[in-house]
């Protein structure tokens, strides 16, 4: 008989495959988030195995939770990074925020070269009416979404869905001040980054603008803190594996009713519940895993593509599947072929090499 469960313990450390396996369960719930939105489950009368419409609708809602996963992830790894490096020194902050900024931007860049030639030469679609607001600013435009920092400024972009880079980037940027700041106060930081999204939601409201940095920042904080204290390590060696178990699935649930009942704010500040279920359960099932892990590795060329494949260019091609379960898994398996193919013409036309130089270059800089 199979065993379900690998034999040897989980290490006391949130390793890389801990974060690739997180990585391709968030991407799931990305998918489930956007491809069966109500509107698109009508329109295309997609067959689901949940027949109560409210507990669907709050699921797919939920699914939201990914992108406070990925920050939480983000920051967990960059704390790692800052850890490693003893002392954070300002001289050298500016270089290990240029590195990070290249290797993000370098991923957005190749890809949005791609779809803008794919959009005019393959679906014959106007570049300049995208751009063009008459006040001769289109090569700004251009120039701003390319990086991904189009919704900080309010500019037009090319996929609605890359929002998120620009708090990716704010994030790098601000990194090593939130770490230092941690480093100073430690656990007493926590309570009020947790606590900023509520105060500032409201202001934000009264004036009509949005700050998903505000939102997102107790998810990161929370990665600072799980990373810098290794309560990864320390939940695991505490308490029977059942008992924890009942408690993860006891506050995973309290975080869906917390967001279905009384806002995406409260509920981020339990990001970390996805990972740590991963480092204590997932990644010790074998085929669960690998599969999860191998969808991880892919995350970020999907959640770049997959919005230009099931809204913008091959909608009635994805939702032809029917079923919910077959277009969320269609979805994935199109996207990671597609990421295939875009790794292999990044290997091609020498752009992983180029970027690797930039990056050790600037690594090697005093």
């Amino acid at each position: 008989m199979t065993k379900l469960f690998a034999e040897n313990a989980a290490p006391l450390q949130f390793s890389k495959e801990h974060t690739l396996i997180t990585k391709g369960i968030l991407i799931i719930l990305m998918i489930v988030h956007h491809t069966l939105d109500t509107q698109f489950r009508n329109q295309y009368q997609v067959q689901t195995f949940i027949s109560n419409e409210t507990l669907l609708i709050h699921i797919v809602s939920f699914g939201s939770m990914c992108i406070s996963g990925f920050a939480f992830l983000s920051a967990y790894g960059m704390t790692q990074s800052l850890k490693s490096s003893k002392s954070v020194q300002w001289n050298s902050c500016f270089k290990w925020i240029g590195v990070r900024l290249i290797k993000l931007e370098s991923s957005i860049f190749f890809i949005y070269i791609l779809a803008l030639l794919y959009k005019r030469l393959i679906m014959h679609e106007s570049i300049s009416a995208l751009y063009d607001n008459g006040a001769g600013t289109k090569f700004i435009y251009l120039i701003i979404d390319a990086f991904g920092m189009a919704a900080y400024f309010n500019t037009p972009q090319i996929n609605i869905t890359w929002w998120y880079m620009y708090f990716a980037v704010l994030l790098i940027i601000t990194m090593p001040f939130l770490y230092m700041l941690y480093d100073k106060f430690r656990c007493l930081l926590l309570p009020v980054i947790c606590l900023l999204p509520m105060a500032v939601s409201p202001l934000q409201t009264r004036a009509g603008i949005q700050s998903n940095y505000a939102m997102l920042l107790p998810s990161a904080v929370l990665g600072i803190a799980f990373a810098y204290e290794g309560w990864f390590g320390k939940i695991q060696q505490a308490g029977h594996k059942i008992i924890k178990l009942a408690c993860m699935l006891f506050a995973v649930k309290l975080t869906f009713d917390i967001w279905s009942y009384v806002g995406r704010e409260p509920a981020y500040t339990l990001a970390f519940m996805i990972p740590l279920i991963v480092f204590e359960l997932i990644a010790q099932i074998p085929i669960l895993s690998t599969v999860l892990k191998q969808i991880g590795k892919h995350a970020t060329n999907i959640f770049l593509i997959h919005t230009f494949i099931y809204y913008y260019w091959y909608t009635d091609f994805i939702y032809s599947f029917r079923y919910s379960l077959c277009i969320v898994f269609g979805l994935i398996a199109v996207c990671m072929a597609v990421s295939v193919i875009i790794e292999l013409l990044k290997k091609i036309s020498g752009y992983h090499y180029l970027i690797s130089k930039i990056v050790c270059k600037l690594e090697t800089l005093s």
